[in-house]
């Protein structure tokens, strides 16, 4: 079954940068939950796939950079209601 799954960075990312996401699944959105401050991609997804394991990863502007940044795809940026300007990227396989 084809459905939208919501992966809320702070929860997600606490045991380290990794989501556990059905394979196939297509990036769709990242943005800030209004409700909480968080966050949040959204992905398509199969759930009658197995799942792998995306390494996603957040920066902040003017913050250095690693050199593995050229295998990463920018998923967007988002800013908080206090103004924190973040970059998420996921590292290509």
């Amino acid at each position: 079954m084809n459905t939208i799954y919501k992966y809320d960075l702070s929860k997600q990312l606490s045991l380290g940068n990794e989501l556990c996401i059905p394979v196939s699944s297509k990036f769709l959105s990242v943005q800030i939950d209004p409700k909480n401050d968080n966050i949040c991609m959204w992905y398509l997804v199969s759930t009658d796939n197995p799942t792998m394991l995306r390494k996603i990863h957040i920066f902040g502007t003017g913050n250095p950079l690693p050199e593995t940044i050229d295998c990463m795809k920018h998923c967007g940026t988002v800013i908080s209601r206090i103004g924190m300007v973040w970059h998420i990227f996921e590292e290509l396989a």
